[in-house]
């Protein structure tokens, strides 16, 4: 079967969540596609499970390395060296594909389309404890204007990497290891300052996991003010820092007290 699909997923010690990710693409109704993991050199058995996991599905489109690498940007570099898809798709490795016809949905939208180099739908974000958070609702639409997609993705924070299908002869420009949380979106305002093509889907694509810490969130903070201030100029880095400074500190206050709460209870429990 032709491989449509090249599905990338960095891993490190994801033993608790790789095999629901791996379900989630394996049982889809769609079968053009494969897995391809990048491990940046696992201490649990990880691979063993996704091996064990190929091997009890009859499974063969995958391919698996393990070695060191410099983050999950440099991780999906070396699984785009590696892919044969037509389009790649990239996954957290404690993501799910939201739905078995996912793939199928998707490539309806491919063949009816064959001019777009890009297409995205909606995600679904969900916690550590699995409760659905909220729905980033990708509705808006991108048009032949730089300047306006430029200014719409500034205006929405862009597209992370499990809402997005792209054709292959987009990633003659691969992800930038400048950044360590926001390459994607980095990519992305490379590929629409390229005046390449892109279409929303109205389908939800996967469920993506949000779990982090404050500490993240500060990076994220630093490295969006920095991207905006690269493509936009400085004037918008500046804008966004003033205009989101307030509430992203507000959200960094609530994690860190919800962390606090969280050892003192095991504390508690430790002592009782």
């Amino acid at each position: 079967m032709k491989i449509i699909y090249s599905i990338i997923i960095p891993t490190y010690n994801a033993r608790n969540s790789i095999i629901k990710t791996l379900d989630s693409i394996i049982h889809q109704s769609f079968k053009g596609f494969e897995i391809i993991i990048v491990d940046g050199c696992s201490a649990d058995n990880t691979l063993e499970l996704v091996n064990n996991h190929f091997a009890k599905n009859d499974f063969i489109e995958f391919k698996i390395i393990s070695e060191k690498d410099n983050g999950i940007y440099d991780a999906m570099n070396k699984g785009i060296s590696l892919a044969k898809g037509d389009f790649f798709y990239f996954m957290g490795s404690d993501d799910l594909l939201y739905s078995s016809d996912v793939l199928q949905k998707v490539n309806y939208h491919i063949l009816k389309f064959k001019h777009v180099d890009l297409f995205y739908g909606d995600i679904i974000r969900f916690d550590e404890s699995g409760m659905i958070k909220d729905q980033f609702v990708r509705t808006y639409s991108l048009y032949n204007s730089v300047f306006v997609n430029k200014i719409i993705i500034f205006l929405k924070l862009g597209l992370c990497h499990q809402a997005f299908f792209a054709r292959r002869e987009l990633f003659y420009t691969k992800f930038s290891l400048k950044f360590k949380l926001i390459s994607d979106l980095d990519w992305i305002l490379n590929i629409v300052e390229m005046k390449k093509r892109f279409r929303h889907m109205d389908i939800t694509v996967a469920k993506f996991n949000v779990s982090g810490t404050s500490s993240n969130l500060k990076l994220l903070f630093e490295e969006l003010e920095s991207l905006f201030a690269n493509h936009y100029g400085r004037l918008f880095g500046w804008l966004f820092r003033t205009a989101r400074k307030q509430r992203w500190m507000t959200a960094i206050n609530t994690i860190q007290l919800s962390e606090s709460n969280k050892l003192w209870v095991q504390a508690e429990n430790k002592s009782s």
